[in-house]
């Protein structure tokens, strides 16, 4: 039996989704059960994917509601949403290059500034 290849350039795998969420959402529903409410991601590759899943998570899209005057207002029925907090860290390594850049350049634009100023005075 062949197993199918899941192509990253679509999602990141942990945002394949599993009825109406992403693996990475079920995975953290999980832990959620036994407590856990503070989760830490480490975003690489695709972090924007996973951010802009957080970011913009409407529980109107996948769930029980009812909508009156015209979807202006929008009642969920049901569960709401959990109430975890979500550090999005980017940690892939375009981030790191260009923020080992920022840091190199950061002392000589101070230099800039400190020569600058000397000169107003």
């Amino acid at each position: 039996m062949e197993g199918t290849c899941w192509s990253a350039a679509i999602l990141p795998k942990p945002m394949i989704p599993i009825g109406h969420q992403p693996i990475l959402w079920h995975v953290m529903q999980y832990y959620s059960q036994y407590g856990h409410q503070d989760f830490v991601l480490c975003l690489g590759y695709k972090a924007n994917a996973i951010k802009d899943h957080f970011l913009n998570l409407n529980p109107s899209a996948y769930g029980d509601c009812i909508i009156s005057e015209f979807g202006k207002k929008v009642e969920a029925i049901g569960e709401g949403l959990p109430d975890w907090r979500i550090a999005l860290v980017d940690t892939g390594i375009w981030r790191n290059i260009v923020r080992d850049a920022a840091h190199v350049a950061a002392p000589a634009a101070q230099r800039d500034i400190r020569r600058v100023r000397s000169h107003k005075t």
